[in-house]
């Protein structure tokens, strides 16, 4: 939880599901420090029942998926890149 302007946060971790195969498993520390995220919500989760709990992880999850996607996109777009790059620095 983190409070602003007496307001309260409760924030709540987007966790690497790995299913894309986009980020390997062994991450610089600094890439993961970087990179993560995070889901806020306006409210003190501690007054929460279980069942919302549950719900609010699933959202995560879901986020998670997207982000999966995104990153495992972003991995195809970078080695195409650098396939035309190797062959413009070729002459080809």
């Amino acid at each position: 939880r983190a409070a602003l302007g007496g307001t309260t946060y409760s924030l709540f971790p987007i966790r690497n599901n790995g299913r894309g195969g986009a980020v390997p498993p062994a991450r610089d520390v600094r890439e993961s420090v970087l990179s993560d995220w995070l889901l806020a919500v306006e409210a003190d989760a501690g007054d929460w029942p279980a069942a919302r709990l549950d719900l609010l992880q699933g959202v995560t999850q879901l986020i998670a998926v997207e982000r999966d996607r995104r990153d495992a996109a972003r991995t195809v777009r970078r080695r195409l890149a650098q396939e035309v790059l190797e062959l413009v620095q070729a002459g080809a």
